[in-house]
């Protein structure tokens, strides 16, 4: 097997366990993906967890399910193109832990035809991992500050945003309300559906980063939090909001105030004190 396929194949792996990560239930160990041919050309027909831990389904992130199947199907076709003989009919993952998952792709007759180890050196790679999910739903640290604010804000007409001083202006009219001390910690784009960290925005100014720098940084001891080490990543709505407040959360910003604008959002980590 040449390098560069190897490669393209380990990418692949990637991009099937980050999907199946989202649409299979928490606790699986093994997973079998039935696949179906349209016009000969690989979907995913069924995705079954053969063995499961005990464990909760998890409560809802905001991830658009049907995006991240389809982002799963596309995968699939791009193997099937990949390994070239049609034969692909379905695959079989077997996750020993969170890090350590090998990924089977077999024939009709169950042959394997090629078989994928992503263990802990890939881990850091990997954008969607349980992880991650358990850190963005225990952030809890920053609900009481999420909450003041919220009761502060009541009420404000706009606001506007000085990258240059951090300040947050909150408006009534045209008069400044309530000003806050504020970092930018991600944008999100509307139209591309696309969250946008602020440590890797080159248009911001290196002092309204600190704080979504401080985030990236903290992920070198967590390993699978490789969603906020990755530039930029696709993410509807509701759940770059949920990756905003997980990093604002981690670096001790006490609230996340989401600067609303026509072509998206600028997720701003508050500061204490109010000025």
């Amino acid at each position: 097997m040449t390098d560069a396929r190897s490669e393209e194949l380990t990418a692949l792996a990637l991009e099937i366990l980050d999907t199946l990560v989202v649409i299979a239930t928490p606790g699986w160990t093994e997973l079998s993906v039935t696949i179906d041919r349209r016009e000969g050309k690989a979907y995913a027909h069924s995705v079954v967890a053969l063995e499961k831990q005990r464990r909760d389904a998890r409560p809802e992130l905001g991830l658009d399910l049907g995006e991240v199947r389809a982002a799963l199907d596309e995968a699939l076709g791009e193997l099937d193109a990949l390994l070239g003989r049609s034969e692909l009919a379905s695959l079989v993952l077997h996750r020993s832990s969170d890090e350590h998952v090998v990924v089977a792709a077999l024939a009709g007759d169950g042959r394997i035809l090629v078989e994928q180890t992503l263990d802990e050196r890939f881990y850091p790679y990997r954008v969607y991992t349980e992880a991650l999910f358990d850190a963005a739903l225990a952030a809890a640290t920053i609900d009481e500050g999420q909450r003041a604010l919220s009761a502060e804000a009541q009420g404000h007409d706009d606001w506007e945003y000085d990258a240059r001083t951090l300040e947050l202006q909150l408006k009534k009219g045209v008069l400044p309300w309530r000003v806050y001390r504020a970092q930018v910690i991600a944008t999100w784009a509307k139209e591309s559906e696309t969250l946008l960290w602020a440590w890797a925005n080159e248009e911001l100014p290196e002092r309204s980063k600190s704080l979504s720098i401080a985030a990236r940084d903290s992920t070198k001891s967590h390993a699978g939090l490789g969603a906020l080490r990755r530039p930029h990543l696709p993410a509807d709505e509701p759940f770059a909001s949920a990756l905003a407040r997980l990093a604002a959360a981690r670096v001790g910003a006490w609230a996340v105030y989401p600067a609303v604008y026509e072509s998206g959002v600028i997720y701003l980590g508050v500061l204490r004190d109010q000025r």
